[in-house]
């Protein structure tokens, strides 16, 4: 799915450039094969993909700089909450 709107022009005019498209080796390279703790996820709303986000644990100095000093604790996400699709970590409503 994010090789295909990875190659999309009008999705592309918004992340990475219109020019700079990704075929399934790129998607792979970048999303899939990540070992620097960002967690990627496909968004579904009633069984439709309709994006992609992730997240990742800041450090303290990232904390500071964006005002987050008083959640200065990681919490995780519980595993009842997330399931894995397509090599990503999807969301459950």
């Amino acid at each position: 799915m994010l090789a295909k709107w990875l190659s999309d022009p009008l999705v592309l005019e918004y992340y990475e450039g219109r020019d700079n498209s990704f075929d399934l080796e790129k998607v792979n390279k970048k999303f899939y094969q990540r070992k620097n703790g960002v967690i990627g996820c496909i968004v579904e709303f009633e069984n439709v993909e309709i994006g992609y986000i992730q997240f990742y644990q800041l450090d303290n100095e990232t904390r500071k700089l964006y005002g987050y000093v008083k959640f200065a604790r990681w919490v995780p996400i519980p595993s009842a909450a997330v399931k894995v699709h397509r090599s990503l970590t999807t969301f459950v409503p």
